[in-house]
């Protein structure tokens, strides 16, 4: 299956079939949490204080960010997510340690998507702009594209795909790294949330390091 977003931007979806059952990419403005929704727009709904006269519904830095890209919102029974180890990155908060457990436990998550962009255009994977936890956290990624092309159809993904890589085109999974407070964390996520956004960004001199 092959989503044609935009001129630049086409979504390929694995051909194994468990893909089936994981959401279409779809734009970030389409996934807008309650929170803000509900949100009023004057900050007199929320206190008494007359220091402020706006809430963030009025930010035109959220407003523009929740605009920009591109999520695929979560589902359960359909992710592939390979552990990491805490001390992967030593040192950081995401390695503190209670009582000789670690607080948080690291997973690649991977979609049984990929993009494909033209040459000069890479992909830039956050977390998104507007869905925050205590209990989860998306790190930002900007891998690089075509890195491990197998059989002709594959680029270094846990889900296999049945489209021709062709080489005048940049390819990128569609994996985030995240933190969960279980062991399972994902287990609780509720689905429809949005975990990401994946960003495409021009950049006209990057040259992808294609290796087969």
């Amino acid at each position: 299956m092959e989503i044609h977003s935009t001129p630049i931007l086409t979504w390929q979806r694995s051909c194994e079939p468990d893909a089936e059952l994981c959401p279409e990419p779809t734009p970030v403005k389409n996934i807008v949490p309650d929170w803000f929704k509900s949100m009023k727009g004057n900050f007199s709904n929320y206190s008494n204080s007359s220091d402020y006269e706006k809430t963030a519904r009025h930010c035109l830095g959220l407003r523009g960010a929740m605009t920009l890209g591109w999520t695929i919102p979560w589902k359960q029974g359909f992710v592939r997510g390979v552990p990491l180890h805490q001390e992967q990155i030593h040192g950081s908060m995401w390695a503190e340690q209670i009582d000789n457990n670690y607080k948080w436990y690291l997973h690649i998550m991977c979609w049984p998507w990929r993009a494909r962009l033209p040459r000069g255009w890479r992909l830039l994977i956050t977390t998104h702009p507007l869905t925050w936890s205590d209990q989860w956290f998306s790190f930002t990624g900007c891998v690089d594209a075509n890195y491990n092309v197998v059989n002709g159809t594959d680029v270094g993904s846990f889900w296999k795909y049945n489209y021709q890589v062709d080489d005048e085109y940049c390819y990128y999974n569609i994996e985030n790294v995240m933190a969960f407070r279980q062991k399972d964390g994902y287990d609780f996520v509720q689905n429809g949330t949005a975990l990401f956004s994946a960003i495409p960004v021009y950049d006209p001199d990057y040259v992808p390091m294609v290796s087969r």
